[in-house]
């Protein structure tokens, strides 16, 4: 992502977009040792997991009618939707599943310690097919979103807030500095507490309005130094 936009300094960027595809990225390494979104180019697949994302997203906070009269059997037709935009994402990486396990069986002796990612943790752990797409598309679910939400929530603060965006760099610099390696003690120090500094009130706010995540729609610009 760092060579991303300094590629893109002084041109428009769509923060969420980009937080979006960085934070899908870093769970598809953990799980599948893959990259599926390219920040450059939208491939067909790729944009079918990224839309079947924001389609359960969008699914999973829509009021459903069945809830409050239980005799109507889906009368929206959330569950079929809901069920579409899962297969949708699990089709992008059922084939990675499907040749892991294919690797696995043709090769008897896999000691614990060559596992690479999650999922050789899932399918040494005897997980169906089934069992690591249902858990898989969990935590793409719930990791992506809110994510992307809160990070682009801190950066508009930011710039609406030149002293605190100057602060911040300047404690980046003095905690961190230039090294590309960053400690977790260090992330706890300097990073974590920035969004609440900045505002305590607004993330009560956040969560409970839906007009903010329109409005964060807009594109910011990132200016040189």
């Amino acid at each position: 992502m760092g060579g991303f936009l300094r590629t893109k300094q002084g041109s428009l960027v769509n923060i969420r977009e980009l937080v979006f595809a960085s934070t899908v990225n870093i769970l598809g390494n953990i799980c599948f040792s893959k990259d599926f979104i390219d920040l450059d180019d939208d491939h067909k697949e790729r944009r079918g997991l990224k839309q079947a994302l924001y389609r359960l997203m969008k699914l999973g906070t829509t009021p459903n009618i069945a809830d409050f009269y239980p005799r109507f059997e889906d009368p929206q037709g959330l569950k079929r939707k809901t069920s579409e935009a899962m297969n949708e994402a699990f089709g992008a990486w059922e084939h990675i599943i499907k040749e892991r396990r294919a690797t696995r069986e043709a090769q008897k002796d896999i000691d614990s310690s060559d596992e690479q990612d999650f999922l050789d943790t899932m399918l040494g752990s005897g997980f169906s097919d089934l069992q690591i797409n249902q858990l898989t598309v969990e935590l793409f679910s719930g990791g992506t979103h809110s994510t992307t939400s809160t990070i682009e929530w801190a950066l508009a603060e930011l710039l609406k807030n030149k002293e605190a965006m100057f602060a911040l760099r300047e404690e980046l610099k003095k905690e961190i500095g230039l090294t590309n390696y960053i400690k977790e003690s260090q992330e706890r120090g300097c990073v974590q507490g920035i969004p609440m500094r900045l505002s305590k009130s607004t993330l009560c706010w956040l969560l409970w309005s839906k007009t903010l995540i329109g409005f964060f729609q807009t594109t910011l610009k990132i200016f040189p130094n």
